[in-house]
């Protein structure tokens, strides 16, 4: 008997009524070629530096580069996300 690993989210449960594995598994590849190729790419290619930060004080940059970090941790949690679907899809 094989063990029951608990998810984080429910997978999508392919069936007769629902969309093909094919289907699917072309929709979150083609998400996360788009996360990684285009969002994440272009995101990385701004110049995030101090100087257009000192005039709003002495910790604007730090809370820049804080905020920055959060939003960089939420596209990793979205391309967690489309491998995971990815990864179930393929099995």
């Amino acid at each position: 008997m094989s063990e029951i690993k608990e998810l984080e989210f429910p997978l999508p449960l392919i069936h007769l009524n629902g969309n093909s594995r094919d289907r699917l598994l072309e929709y979150y590849t083609n998400a996360l070629l788009a996360l990684q190729e285009q969002a994440l790419v272009h995101f990385n290619q701004i110049d995030f530096h101090p100087r257009d930060y000192y005039p709003l004080g002495d910790d604007a940059f730090s809370e820049a580069q804080a905020e920055r970090l959060k939003v960089y941790e939420s596209f990793k949690a979205i391309q967690d996300y489309l491998e995971k679907h990815i990864e179930h899809l393929s099995s």
